[in-house]
């Protein structure tokens, strides 16, 4: 059981980087949310909206 422990302990540790650029709808998505910053600088912004909704690739949006 120890060594299980352990194996898990190393996995956790073990940081996930996944390269990800958003394609432009997700960019404009993200603008309105105030959360593009990773991509364009800055820190976090106020949303432009009260209420957001994305719809994504269930055929909304």
């Amino acid at each position: 059981m120890a060594n299980a422990t352990n194996r898990a302990k190393k996995k956790a540790n073990k940081k996930i980087d996944i390269p990800w650029r958003p394609q432009p709808r997700q960019l404009t998505f993200l603008r309105a949310c105030g959360l593009a910053h990773p991509f364009e600088g800055g820190g976090p912004k106020p949303p432009v909206a009260r209420f957001i909704g994305y719809g994504g690739a269930a055929g909304g949006g």
